[in-house]
């Protein structure tokens, strides 16, 4: 099973700086290591960074299309509005003037009736029949529920309306409805909210629930990727230079060397014991 301590050992010769080459590796093992982490978590930063971005541009493109939806919605809104109050202005128009030529009509044939009856001046029926009948000193009166006919105006103030009726140009003063359609149709000319809207500079700051996305992308930014000082191990003890070497051993060779010598002294000397024994023996 692996262990979360690890020991490292290094044999080598004299003329090497063995201690170096070991603390070397310890310190380019670590410092690759580093490199590496700092490198993921760049990536990860940058991942994120490019989630957040595509996020914002999203909310762009929604801000872009509602606005456009509801400039459309508004410029039409207007749009029938304008249509709706220009037909009714029409259709208002020719209804005083048929009016008018109506009036006209009524005020040619009330003419020609004060005319045949010797109407000059504005009268009365009670008028006419005490002028019949010759002066009176009777004060009458006259309660009735029916209009009096228009020719009792007289042909003066009967021929005086036509001739202005004749003579006019526009009927618009005559209906207070024209001049307030007017009015409406004068409004409609500009929407302000469409002109606002067209005019934003800066869009950003009227996207909705972009605050969070925003403080992130700072807070990144300013995230330090920095990994040369952080600690992904703990060095109990960097290699130092050993007292003695290990290698050769001066005293375990001298000892073997002693033992080796005797043993051969002793082989050597029975050898030619028993060599000497043997001759005797002859």
């Amino acid at each position: 099973s692996l262990s979360p301590f690890l020991k490292l050992e290094m044999t080598y010769p004299e003329d090497v700086d063995g201690v170096k080459i070991l603390n070397g590796f310890v310190d380019y093992a670590i410092n690759n290591q580093r490199a590496q982490i700092g490198a993921d978590l760049k990536v990860i930063i940058n991942n994120r960074l490019r989630e957040l971005e595509e996020k914002i541009d999203a909310a762009r493109s929604g801000y872009k299309s509602d606005k456009e939806g509801k400039i459309a919605t508004l410029v039409e809104s207007d749009t029938l509005e304008r249509a709706k109050l220009k037909d009714e202005l029409q259709a208002l128009r020719l209804q005083l003037k048929t009016e008018r030529e109506s009036r006209i009509a009524q005020l040619s044939e009330a003419i020609s009736i004060a005319r045949s009856l010797g109407i000059t001046r504005p009268t009365t029926p009670s008028a006419m029949s005490d002028a019949a009948k010759g002066s009176s000193q009777v004060m009458r009166t006259e309660i009735t529920s029916q209009s009096i006919p228009l020719y009792f105006m007289g042909t003066q103030a009967l021929e005086a309306e036509r001739a202005a009726l004749l003579k006019r140009t526009s009927d618009d003063f005559t209906d207070k409805r024209i001049s307030t359609i007017g009015k409406k149709l004068q409004l409609l000319e500009v929407n302000r909210q469409v002109e606002q809207l067209g005019k934003r500079s800066n869009e950003d700051l009227f996207l909705k629930n972009i605050e969070p996305l925003r403080a992130e992308v700072v807070r990144l930014g300013n995230l330090n990727t920095d990994m040369s000082k952080l600690g992904i191990v703990s060095i109990d003890r960097k290699a130092q230079t050993p007292i003695s070497p290990i290698k050769p051993k001066k005293a375990l060779i001298v000892g073997l060397g002693l033992i080796f010598g005797c043993l051969l002294g002793i082989g050597i000397a029975t050898g030619r014991f028993l060599i000497a024994r043997r001759r005797e023996a002859l």
